[in-house]
């Protein structure tokens, strides 16, 4: 930026703190920055990023330092001076939280500008937190498309569900469910929200897949019988239910390779189905639970050469095989065979 002759620029909201000193220190090149730091907002404004059962202080948003919860005098007293004491040179409040609409786009104008960093294709998969509402379905189609799809690359054939596929009237009623259940755990605590009607709701765990759906991804198999492998990447493991429309999706698979992989429950799980791997990521960024299992930030890279299909988890302590083992039964990851 300093060479297209900005020596100037202000940050309202974001973790800038170490570019700037960067800046100072003469390590990198670059414009004068005026930052602010974490936005400071309360519970419901637009720094809430908060999810059904995420714990303040541990949204994707809070730990990567771009927003910062704080309610009543005492907790934004501190968050100002902690954020002063980091380097910015002024204080964002966000006291309102505008429209459901206005906050969902905006949640999706972060995420999207992040995404573009990747500098590759990324591929949206929708959850219960992006597709659970109308607005949020609405929001999703006139940004993304369809809520699924599947799309075939090098012969790989790829289906991309979308696990809150059940009728309005339905979602109206989990909807009103999961704003009350919400609103127990944040005052309440977790034990009182999982006995909620929303938490013992069968789509809570494994989601709902309409008979329309259904018959798309059956009519897509049937299409793509020589494609080398297929992956099959879904939210909610709807397989779970004992009646879904998942089930016809694996008899129309049967004979052919496939891998599923989900999401939603923040924790990584290897198991086996029919003889294929089912595979249940953990996070990146997202909240953890440790108590459930190897709920843990990782990276999955997936290599097809030819039929065979290679997958490695990227951890911060190491990396580990696709049933979340460090290669060769060892007890600890050897990175130096020397001191092994």
């Amino acid at each position: 930026m300093l060479m297209r002759g900005f020596t100037t620029v202000r940050d309202l909201c974001g973790n800038t703190h170490g570019m700037r000193r960067a800046i100072n220190d003469g390590v990198i090149p670059g414009p004068r920055i005026v930052s602010a730091g974490a936005c400071i907002g309360g519970w419901s404004s637009h720094a809430d990023f908060m999810m059904d059962t995420s714990v303040k202080g541990q949204t994707n948003m809070e730990r990567i330092g771009m927003v910062r919860i704080a309610d009543g005098p005492d907790e934004v007293r501190l968050a100002i001076r902690e954020e002063m004491r980091k380097g910015a040179s002024f204080i964002k409040i966000m006291i309102g939280g505008g429209g459901d609409r206005d906050a969902l786009v905006a949640e999706w104008d972060s995420f999207d500008a992040r995404a573009a960093l990747v500098g590759a294709p990324y591929i949206y998969v929708g959850g219960n937190h992006d597709l659970s509402s109308e607005e949020e379905r609405a929001i999703w189609k006139e940004r993304y498309g369809h809520s699924y799809y599947h799309f075939r690359f090098k012969d790989v054939l790829f289906l991309v569900l979308d696990t809150e596929d059940m009728s309005a009237e339905r979602r109206a009623t989990l909807s009103a469910q999961r704003a009350e259940a919400v609103e127990i755990y944040k005052t309440e605590g977790p034990e009182a929200f999982s006995q909620t009607p929303y938490a013992l709701s069968q789509e809570r765990v494994t989601g709902a897949i309409s008979a329309t759906q259904g018959e798309y991804f059956v009519e897509v198999n049937s299409q793509n019988r020589d494609a080398r492998h297929t992956f099959v990447i879904t939210h909610k493991p709807a397989w779970e239910a004992e009646t879904t429309e998942f089930h016809r999706i694996e008899t129309a698979l049967s004979d052919m390779p496939y891998t599923v992989f989900n999401g939603h429950e923040h924790f990584y799980e290897y198991r086996q189905r029919f003889g294929r791997d089912y595979i249940q990521l953990a996070t990146t960024s997202g909240q953890q639970f440790p108590e459930k299992g190897l709920s843990q930030d990782h990276i999955m890279l997936i290599t097809v050469r030819g039929n065979e299909v290679e997958m490695v988890n990227l951890m911060l302590a190491g990396i580990l095989d696709r049933k979340a083992m460090y290669p060769g039964n060892t007890t600890a990851p050897c990175f130096d065979v020397t001191k092994c």
